[in-house]
């Protein structure tokens, strides 16, 4: 008698289900990484590349597929001298430079990570290894350090940079929770600028010293398509500064919400604080490595609160 392909089925389901497990197609292994996040896709390459990738107990390849199951992947070191450098470290950002690479003739803010330029008490200082190739009073173990986020042309202050894409993940993950807080300066906005109005924008609303709209989030501003969270705001002194703190970091977010918001204008916008790490006494175009709490903090995703805002 004829058995139909349905009571096969049933009669051998762990068989068949291992067949429905083998069609699922196969994803690239730097994807996977990301997705655990243990790195970002570009920096997966990077360690593929350097052989310190293992999936499974064997060395990755670049351009390798897995199972998008796979959780057998684990990131190796090569060498004792890179685990004694610091993940991350952070500058305070002088205004007229630009966060990453160089645009319209503006100097990234790397520039400033030099010998020269470390910042430490007691004159605990780093030490890095001499190299050929390294620009003068550039520290060549810094070379391999990226912004993570951005921090605008005409803004100053904390600016985080890391040498691994894990680290630079937890700190701009879309949805986390990690805390950025602003000292703002304002005055009167006047009349919309040129790229307002090609946005629709043909009014702004009267200067108004009501913080609601920003605390209560919901709002949408022009050009976006997500409505805005809640921001912990107010005044340091009522017309001239703003303290806020965000949960998120929207291109020029700050300046779009004072003018379509609060109808004033941001002259200055000083980024004291990104989740633990706070710009306290660091003198601006310094920097410093980060502590082991600070590094410990954002990577467990421990929420930090700002100071009575």
């Amino acid at each position: 008698m004829m058995i139909s392909r349905a009571a096969e089925a049933l009669r051998s389901p762990i068989v068949n289900h291992a067949r429905l497990l083998s069609t699922k197609p196969k994803i690239r292994l730097n994807k996977r990484m990301a997705d655990l996040n243990l790195t970002s896709r570009r920096e997966a390459d990077r360690l593929i590349l350097a052989g310190q990738v293992m999936v499974r107990g064997q060395p990755a390849v670049i351009g390798q597929t897995i199972d998008p199951d796979e959780s057998d992947i684990n990131v190796v070191s090569t060498s004792h001298e890179e685990d004694t450098t610091p993940i991350a470290i952070v500058l305070n950002k002088p205004m007229g430079y630009v966060s990453s690479q160089p645009e319209d003739g503006h100097i990234p803010a790397s520039r400033l990570l030099t010998r020269n330029n470390q910042f430490a008490k007691r004159s605990v200082l780093f030490q890095f290894e001499n190299h050929p190739q390294a620009p003068p009073d550039i520290d060549p173990t810094l070379l391999n350090y990226s912004s993570a986020g951005r921090l605008d042309l005409d803004s100053r202050g904390l600016l985080i940079y890391s040498r691994t894409g894990v680290f630079r993940k937890h700190l701009v993950a879309e949805g986390s929770d990690l805390e950025k807080e602003y000292i703002v300066q304002v005055a009167p906005a006047v009349q919309p600028t040129r790229r307002e109005v090609e946005a629709g924008i043909l009014k702004l609303p009267p200067p108004t010293l009501d913080l609601y709209d920003v605390r209560q989030g919901g709002a949408l501003l022009s050009g976006d398509e997500k409505p805005l969270r809640p921001v912990r705001a107010k005044w340091e002194e009522p017309g001239v500064s703003l303290r806020m703190i965000l949960q998120e970091g929207r291109k020029h977010q700050i300046r779009r919400m004072c003018r379509e918001l609060l109808g004033w204008h941001v002259v200055d916008l000083l980024r004291i604080r990104v989740g633990p790490v706070r710009l306290h006494q660091l003198p601006e175009g310094k920097w410093r490595p980060l502590n082991e709490k600070e590094i410990e903090t954002i990577m467990n995703g421990s929420a930090v609160q700002g100071d009575g805002v």
